[in-house]
């Protein structure tokens, strides 16, 4: 097979080796104009398939456009349990749990939000920051926020919209399983999961985490002549040890640390957006508040705790207004798209 039409391809000899490609779908003797993807990937056995999690997801999620829209569009799923590892595993007597092959056909997104600067990347972000949170809500827990994770599409008028992807790792909430080990991409995991302890919960402060060093890594990496010398650009090198000391070093930090200061003036704006979001961040983490009990109002604490300081830097950096959100009462008139926090409206959802 050729590299034509390829969109992405993980090359490992362990884990789900997902591999995603355009494609067309034909209707009678004709091919469709619309464009599709394609993703190929090993799954365990024992987890729940992304397809039958999305499914899950949209009957929960049934009237919540601020989540239904901010999902990709499957267009069909299928795993082939014949198709395993295991009869490899089983020859070279490998004692971890099999993989079975899965494919899974999306209408194809315009990309990945590390694409983007300013006003949409702000949007893009929140849009994939409130789908999640809505969905871990619901019950819906996703457990791999990255950049490869976030991604976006745009209307016919130019605007863009977050779409939050890849639900592989995503666990439901009273739903049984065995899979007891912690999830994500190590660059973006929280500090809490990269420690040497057992057990750990994934909880919703975790992936809020993950959200935080997305975007500080969206920023920087988009700094060319900056990222060569930043030391996030060794970060995907790291064991978990190592990682968890740059990454509390950075939280610790001072914040004009000139090593995480971006140099381009539209990337300066981007990053004064999100200093609210690092500080709470970086509240959060001393005061140890993502290793709360799971329960709504952890959830809501940690979630309107990072709004309200979004909102107080967004004012000295405003964003225009999008189209769709210009007249809704739910969003704060001086911060376009963050939603009002919980205690600040005078209703109950």
């Amino acid at each position: 097979m050729t590299e034509r039409g390829l969109v992405h391809k993980t090359l490992a000899i362990a884990g789900r080796a997902s591999c995603v490609r355009t494609c067309r779908m034909k209707e009678g003797d004709s091919w469709t104009d619309s464009q599709y993807v394609i993703k190929f990937s090993w799954k365990e056995k024992t987890r729940k398939s992304e397809g039958k999690i999305m499914d899950a997801i949209l009957e929960k999620a049934k009237g919540d456009p601020k989540i239904t829209e901010c999902l990709p569009e499957f267009i069909a799923h299928k795993v082939f349990p014949d198709i395993s590892t295991s009869d490899i595993r089983d020859c070279l007597k490998i004692p971890s749990s099999s993989r079975e092959f899965v494919v899974v056909v999306m209408v194809k997104l315009d990309g990945r939000i590390s694409g983007l600067h300013g006003d949409d990347l702000w949007y893009a972000f929140w849009d994939c920051f409130e789908c999640h949170y809505r969905l871990w809500k619901l019950g819906i827990h996703h457990r791999d926020i990255s950049t490869g994770n976030l991604m976006y599409w745009k209307d016919k008028n130019g605007n863009v919209y977050g779409k939050l992807t890849d639900f592989d790792l995503s666990s439901i909430s009273g739903e049984p399983s065995n899979n007891k080990q912690r999830t994500g991409t190590l660059p973006f995991m929280a500090l809490e999961l990269l420690k040497p302890k057992n057990p750990i919960t994934h909880k919703y402060g975790h992936d809020v985490e993950s959200f935080f060093w997305v975007i500080i890594h969206i920023i920087l990496s988009t700094d060319e002549a900056h990222w060569r010398n930043c030391p996030m650009l060794d970060w995907g090198n790291l064991g978990k040890l190592a990682l968890w000391k740059e990454k509390n070093s950075y939280i610790t930090a001072q914040w004009d640390d000139p090593e995480f200061q971006p140099v381009v003036s539209d990337l300066v704006t981007d990053f004064e957006r999100f200093l609210g979001f690092r500080k709470s961040i970086r509240s959060l983490y001393m005061q140890h508040l993502d290793r709360v009990d799971l329960n709504d109002s952890s959830i809501d604490m940690v979630y309107e705790k990072v709004i309200s300081d979004s909102q107080i830097t967004l004012q000295l950096h405003p964003v225009k207004y999008r189209p769709d959100i210009a007249s809704d009462a739910n969003v704060s008139p001086t911060s376009p798209f963050l939603p009002i926090p919980r205690s600040e409206q005078s209703f109950v959802d």
